[in-house]
């Protein structure tokens, strides 16, 4: 049973025993003396006062119910304790325990007039308060402005949170649905926003994470400290900034629209452009810059690794891949470790290839090509492809190929010269050398080298500037001025002096195939060996043939397996007996060598298919129309003629008989 006592008791039972005393200390003054009847009655009443004082502490706590078990303690009045009762529960703002209510130990009802739960103060200054209502949290203090929505979390000093929003934090707001704001102070303004971090903002469906963080319109994302993004971009880094649908990642990254930037210090400041790696810089739209220290400086330019900050793609549209790679204008190409293409349209691929000028190009390492300029208006580029290969206003292909223009005096040398192999050397005009050490040391023009080692092998024939020559093979041992058939080392050699045509030829010559022969007529006569005109070079044979066969020196193969075979042809003698066959020579053929044939505009009336139009713009004839046509028409000949035979012999036969009865 609890012996504890209310106040009200413990005073009455005080003053009895006061009483008491005073009465017994009046017997002493008495010496002892027994009492009387009315002093016995006394004391008896004032027993009976004692008891009925106790009497509701002995009978109360004797029971288990809800009533309140709040209590004093005898060391401390100002203190209050909760009973030791299993079932008791302590209630605040109501009398009794219903059956609606939470099986808790305190119960605390509040209303609109008080409707916190609980007030905290400290050295008598409001701190905050506890309130719960309508789902609702809030542990701390509203702003004077601030409301607290259903179903929402509010706790600190000065807030404000509207509907199912979340609120921690000094000053911290979230005003509408569904919001998020966490920090000292933090504001989230737009529906399903989340603010987390000291002195961040966001707006609608966005996101901020840290320190001054800014999410400013729909759908952006800003995580960092600080860190900034605009609506529908993402900004995850500290100092990172995004602008609208842009993407950076990275602290210090910086973007433009549309743009992403990826790594420290990663910038993109165009729209639509992508920088990805440390230090990565793009300043043209749709441009793109991945590797560290790698920038992309024009629109719709990409630089891959360049490396370094004077390197990259500089020109519109140009592309520069590769460490220290670099393009320096407009749509040039550089691949490779130190490649670099300088100028407009130039290429450049392989470790430090170089493309100097406009529209040059080189590939391979340490291949270059520059251009060269005959005039003011008149600019050769140039090609060099292979280890070493260098160029200038021609093509070289092939490890250390060479092509120069040359300048002798003030006369600018044709360019577009052409080297392709291994230290072959175009090095003259209108030069071409083809094969390892092709035209070495050919300093005239208009030379051509195929095969190794091929080329001129005297020094006068080397530097001639106006004999366009055909070189094939190498000469190895021959004697140049001497021709032998059954020669080891025999050379055969076509040169063309003027407008003829000449060939060098340092090989045998074996051909698997079918050859075909057009031999024109050329002007002019001389004391040649060979028919129609002679020109000699050193004792070496000149030939040519100065008439137009009319049918081609090669057999045909008319193999049916080798054949779609249509419809038999049935051309013949109607058409032959058409056709007008006439004597003629050449307006051009100054021997006026006379000629018999068609006409090639009377023969496309009659076999269309027979005549084209050659590149020249004159007709040609294709003869096998006619030469079959006539095939079918002795053929048809032929029949008649038989026919005719079979009846003069019957015709025989009568006249015979008719000769044999006059008889």
């Amino acid at each position: 049973m609890n012996k504890t006592l209310s106040p009200c008791a413990l005073h009455r039972m005080k003053h009895s025993i006061s009483v008491l005393q005073n009465f017994f200390g009046y017997n002493k003054a008495r010496k002892k003396k027994a009492f009387t009847l009315a002093e016995m009655m006394v004391v008896m009443l004032i027993l009976s006062i004692v008891l009925a004082a106790m009497a509701p502490v002995v009978t109360t706590r004797s029971k288990v119910d809800q009533s309140s078990p709040w209590r004093y303690s005898e060391g401390n009045l100002s203190d209050a304790y909760y009973g030791l009762g299993e079932s008791q529960t302590a209630m605040i703002g109501q009398r009794e325990f219903t059956n609606t209510d939470e099986t808790a130990k305190l119960i605390i009802n509040t209303s609109g007039t008080r409707p916190s739960h609980i007030a905290f103060k400290r050295d008598g200054v409001n701190q905050g308060v506890l309130r719960l209502n309508n789902n609702s949290v809030l542990l701390g203090k509203l702003s004077a402005s601030g409301s607290l929505g259903s179903n929402a979390v509010a706790i600190g000093n000065e807030v404000n949170a509207g509907q199912k929003a979340v609120v921690i934090g000094d000053e911290a707001e979230a005003v509408d649905s569904g919001v998020v704001a966490i920090g000292s102070p933090a504001k989230s303004s737009g529906e399903g926003s989340v603010v987390i971090g000291v002195g961040g903002t966001t707006g609608k469906y966005s996101i901020s994470v840290g320190t001054l963080a800014v999410s400013m319109g729909e759908n952006a994302v800003a995580i960092g400290t600080p860190s900034m993004s605009y609506g529908n971009s993402v900004s995850l880094g500290a100092g990172s900034q995004a602008n609208s649908y842009g993407t950076a990642l990275g602290a210090s990254t910086e973007v433009s629209s549309y743009g992403t930037a990826i790594g420290y210090d990663a910038s993109a400041n165009k729209s639509k452009a992508i920088s990805i790696g440390n230090s990565s810089y793009t300043n043209g739209e749709s441009a793109v810059a991945i590797g560290q220290n790698t920038f992309a400086r024009s629109d719709d330019s990409i630089a891959i690794n360049a490396g370094a900050s004077d390197r990259g793609a500089t020109g519109l549209q140009s592309i520069s891949i590769g460490n220290l790679s670099k393009t320096g204008d407009d749509y040039a190409l550089a691949i490779g470790a130190g490649a670099q293409a300088k100028s407009e349209s130039g290429v450049a691929l392989g470790y430090n290839a170089t493309a100097e000028d406009e529209s040059t190009i080189a590939i391979g390492t340490s291949a270059k090509a520059t251009s060269f300029k005959a005039d003011t208006h008149t600019n050769y580029p140039g090609i060099a492809i292979g280890l070493g290969a260098e160029s200038s206003g021609g093509i070289a292909i092939g490890n250390n190929g060479k092509f120069l223009t040359i300048n002798t005096g003030n006369t600018y040398a044709t360019t577009n010269g052409i080297a392709i192999g291994n230290n072959a050397k175009a090095s003259g005009a209108g030069n071409v050398a083809i094969g390892v050490n092709a035209c070495s040391g050919v300093t005239g023009n208009n030379k051509t080298c195929i095969g190794s080692n091929s080329g001129p092998k005297s020094t006068s024939h080397k530097s001639d500037t106006t004999l366009e020559s055909l070189y094939f093979g190498s000469g190895g041992s021959f004697n140049r001025d001497s021709v032998s058939i059954n020669e080891t080392n025999a050379i055969f050699e076509l040169h063309k002096k003027g407008d003829y045509a000449m060939a060098i030829l340092n090989a045998d010559l074996i051909v698997q195939g079918y050859v075909w022969q057009h031999f024109a007529g050329k002007s002019g006569h001389g004391d040649a060996i060979g028919r129609g005109h002679s020109k000699t070079w050193g004792n070496e044979l000149a030939m040519y043939n100065d008439s137009v066969p009319a049918w081609p020196y090669s057999d045909m193969s008319s193999d049916r397996r080798l054949k779609y075979v249509g419809k038999e042809s049935t051309s013949g003698l109607d058409k032959i007996r058409r056709l007008k066959v006439f004597n003629y020579t050449f307006k051009k053929d100054e021997t006026k060598e006379p000629h018999v044939g068609v006409i090639a505009q009377d023969l496309q009336k009659i076999f269309p298919d027979a005549v084209k139009k050659g590149e020249d713009g004159f007709l040609r004839i294709r003869m096998e129309d006619m030469f079959f046509a006539v095939i079918n028409a002795i053929k048809e000949l032929d029949a008649r003629v038989t026919a005719l035979e079979k009846e003069n012999a019957e015709l025989k036969i009568r006249l015979e008989r008719l000769e044999a009865k006059i008889k």
